[in-house]
């Protein structure tokens, strides 16, 4: 999820309320590591990085963000060479 706005504020508390809150993460310190490529060269800024712990938490994170028309990217385990992605 990209951007930072007030209307995110809401969104966020959608998505911590279908993942749980410690599965959806806002703080600068614990996003890094999903926002900061291993060359510490590439950096994108998010409104939230969402963890969710199933496959029906993935569906209703995905059902709501389509339903909100808010794009979201899915990230794998950063293992490969994403600058030019």
């Amino acid at each position: 999820m990209n951007g930072t706005g007030d209307g995110n504020l809401s969104l966020i508390g959608r998505l911590a309320d279908l993942v749980g809150p410690v599965n959806c993460r806002t703080d600068a310190e614990l996003v890094t590591e999903f926002t900061t490529d291993w060359t510490s060269r590439h950096h994108g800024p998010v409104a939230a990085v969402v963890l969710p712990g199933s496959r029906f938490e993935t569906e209703a994170v995905i059902a709501l963000c389509r339903d909100l028309g808010v794009a979201i990217v899915a990230q794998g385990g950063n293992t490969g060479l994403v600058g030019a992605s």
